[in-house]
């Protein structure tokens, strides 16, 4: 199933930390043995023919053996400098550790920076790209006379002032990241311990305010791209050219640059929260950090959800340029929510995976596709193409019932000559592992005249009250169980919403 998600993959990972305090374990321990020991030192310590002369009953082992005496004192010395190493290396462990974890987070936090400057040296040959193979051929299109008829005609639809804002938000991206990228160079140049990092994001906090504006004129961008594209033939002939073959960098598609600021935008909050998670309280620059993140966290979570909704806009554009037959056009209002491999279930053989093929949800659209090879067989690339719809108005979506589960998870039999090859077999008598299934089912209305075109393949049933639409169960296999999860969420809103409009 494909999701929503940013290719600035490498900072999601989340930092270890080691406290970094001084114990008071231990010293209870260290204090009692030292003291014991000095105690045992100075009562040894003494006149040796003063303690022979009134201690001899009690200490004749010393006395009569002068050997077991100086023995005894090299022992308790041994001792005495054992404790004695034993209390230096314990009362010093509380520094040395706090030493080690500033050592570490002050590594972390360069690893950290250094990694968000490559990443955004990678996406500023990105903007760079987008705008020399891009973006300058389609702003030379514009200029040209010959093809200012296409906006009249098509006012509504095409919008060269749309157009315009793109150029201006992509050169506007490029200086300031630039600049951020710049000064994260200078600081990791010349880094240390006590290094600052808050203002050099402090000030791309403000830059990045042009991206709202972007955000807000996108959908005309959008729609202006994909209508240029479909009604202009010069249009389609520039944008196809657009990509030379052997270019270094290589050249993506335009989806791709529409695409990647959007996603990436949710990646500065999670840097910045990371680097300042790994910086020591007791750090000049700390508190700074601490308010520069709140800033992006909050700006994060405002633009949350026009960044989606975006997203699933800029994939329509995608699916139109890539699904041969897609009825579902570019919009203003139409949106992509998901995508993935779902398998329709022949109930007269449940546990078959053959009908597996790539299902789109709409906001108002569900069709399924299936790979179709262009070209010949060496050279020829895979496209999808458009193989039916599923109407989803009145339709109900419910869980797998337990008794399909059953049947779904059930072993086939095995004939009798592979029965007989696994009895042959010394490692033959292992019990199949048990199946977990997960689905949903789906029970749309359909009319009468598809089903009949169809050869009334699968379970229908007549809708009471409509003598033109039978109604069609519809089972669906999916991978994972959060895969079942969402399909179901996402069906049941686009039905809900489809049902509304009648």
């Amino acid at each position: 199933m494909t999701s929503i998600t940013a290719d600035e993959n490498t900072f999601g990972d989340m930092l270890w930390r080691q406290p970094s305090v001084l114990s008071e374990t231990g010293s209870s321990l260290t204090t009692s043995s030292g003291g014991n020991s000095n105690a045992s030192v100075d009562f040894l310590n003494f006149d040796k023919e003063n303690y022979q002369s009134n201690s001899v009953d009690h200490l004749s082992f010393i006395t009569h053996r002068s050997d077991h005496y100086h023995q005894l004192m090299d022992d308790l010395a041994i001792i005495d400098e054992i404790y004695q190493n034993f209390d230096d290396e314990v009362e010093s462990e509380p520094y040395e550790r706090q030493v080690a974890d500033a050592a570490r987070n002050v590594a972390q936090k360069k690893n950290l920076a250094d990694q968000m400057c490559q990443s955004e040296e990678s996406y500023i040959i990105d903007l760079e790209t987008f705008e020399c193979f891009y973006l300058r051929p389609i702003q030379q299109w514009i200029s040209d006379p010959a093809n200012a008829e296409v906006f009249v005609k098509y006012r509504g639809l095409c919008s060269k002032t749309a157009l315009d804002s793109l150029f201006v938000h992509s050169r506007d991206m490029t200086l300031s990241h630039r600049e951020f990228c710049r000064g994260l160079k200078e600081r990791l140049d010349m880094w240390g311990p006590t290094q600052f990092v808050s203002d050099i994001f402090a000030n791309f906090y403000e830059k990045m305010s042009l991206y709202e504006s972007y955000l807000n004129v996108y959908p005309s961008m959008i729609v202006t791209l994909d209508s240029l594209y479909i009604k202009s033939p010069s249009f389609t002939k520039l944008i196809d050219g657009c990509v030379p073959p052997k270019a270094i960098p290589p050249v993506k598609d335009l989806v791709h640059y529409l695409m990647h600021p959007v996603t990436r935008l949710s990646s500065y909050s999670l840097v910045v929260s990371q680097i300042a998670a790994c910086t020591e309280p007791s750090h000049p620059d700390y508190q700074a950090l601490v308010r520069i993140k709140e800033k992006f966290v909050k700006r994060e979570k405002k633009w949350r959800t026009i960044t989606k909704d975006r997203l699933a806009h800029v994939r329509v554009l995608e699916a139109s340029r890539n699904i041969q037959g897609n009825p579902a056009n570019v919009t203003t209002a139409r949106r992509l929510y998901i995508t993935g491999l779902l398998t329709q279930v022949n109930l007269s053989d449940p546990q078959s995976m053959s009908d597996t093929r790539t299902y789109l949800l709409y906001n108002d659209f569900f069709l399924y596709c299936q790979k179709v090879k262009l070209g010949n067989k060496k050279s020829g690339t895979n496209k999808l193409q458009c193989k039916g719809v599923i109407d989803l108005k009145h339709a109900e979506i419910t869980p797998l019932s337990a008794k399909l589960i059953v049947k779904m998870s059930e072993v086939k039999k095995a004939s009798a000559l592979s029965s007989f090859m696994r009895k042959s077999e010394p490692h033959s008598s292992k019990p199949a592992a048990a199946t977990l299934v997960y689905g949903f089912e789906i029970r749309s209305n359909e009319p009468l005249a598809d089903v009949i075109s169809t050869g009334f393949q699968g379970d229908f049933a007549a809708v009471p009250g409509s003598g033109s639409n039978v109604k069609r169960r519809i089972v669906m296999r999916t991978q994972t169980e959060s895969e079942q999860n969402a399909w179901m969420a996402l069906l049941r809103k686009t039905s809900q919403l489809l049902t509304r409009k009648g």
